[in-house]
């Protein structure tokens, strides 16, 4: 960019984008293309975490809200040669029981069982799902109620995730509608609290005065080039919606 834009340069709204607006301010770069790509690992790997942890949690969620008690025999204890738990291996059991009139079986591995034991057990299921049993005093879920810390992984991706999205829309909101304004160049320099593929990207931030207050607003790049020319001036033309000026991005011709 050879030459900053002036406020007679602005076009009224609604603006098209040109190439270095739609890479610059429309696409995600430094601190925003940092927060897109945390919440979007942290989302994906905790879905997959939580599909194995939370794996069975939901039998055992309506089994604690509404249960059922009755007997059940032993099928089958063996022990789970496929499964460690804290250094332990369980006992898979298979088990019999009654219920709504209909004979139900199901699995579980317990600690509290021996291998090759039989005889009679209890067992507790789903007033809403009779085939939803399990061994009383035990889990459906492997990794039991537990499991659910697994969640926070996928919350967490998401809520970051939601605020790279929000940004950037809000960005693209202001350059497309929003009102020109001078601002003021405040900050220009390395981000030190982002850091991608171990570099810091660099940052610009600007303040400017609507008849509401006063408002500040930044935008970084891993690329020097993006914004040097921003940087370099001491003034810069900003759009900001007028219903909310704290969503506000530079322009860019």
């Amino acid at each position: 960019m050879d030459r900053l834009p002036g406020l007679n340069e602005v076009p009224p709204a609604p603006r098209a984008p040109s190439a270095e607006a739609r890479d610059l301010v429309f696409g995600y770069r430094g601190r925003q293309g940092a927060r897109l790509i945390l919440g979007l690992a942290f989302l994906v790997i905790g879905l997959i975490l939580s599909g194995v942890f939370c794996w069975g949690l939901p039998v055992d969620v309506a089994i604690a809200l509404d249960p059922q008690a009755t007997r059940g025999s032993i099928l089958s204890a063996e022990l789970n040669r496929n499964l460690t738990i804290n250094g332990r291996r369980p006992t898979k059991v298979r088990f019999q029981y009654e219920a709504g009139g209909t004979q139900w079986t199901g699995e579980a591995n317990s600690f509290d069982i021996p291998p090759q034991q039989t005889g009679a057990i209890n067992v507790e299921y789903s007033t809403h799902n009779s085939a939803w049993g399990r061994l009383s005093g035990e889990t459906y879920s492997t990794f039991g109620y537990l499991g659910g810390l697994s969640l926070l992984f996928p919350a967490m991706g998401g809520v970051v995730l939601f605020f790279a999205l929000r940004s950037n829309q809000r960005e693209i909101r202001a350059f497309t509608w929003g009102f020109p304004a001078l601002a003021r160049v405040t900050f220009r320099g390395q981000d030190h609290s982002t850091k991608i593929n171990g570099h810091h990207p660099f940052l610009l931030r600007w303040e400017f005065q609507t008849e509401t207050g006063v408002y500040r607003g930044s935008i970084s790049s891993l690329k020097l080039l993006d914004i040097k020319a921003f940087g370099e001036a001491e003034q810069i033309v900003v759009l900001y919606d007028p219903v909310d000026p704290k969503a506000n991005t530079i322009f860019v011709a």
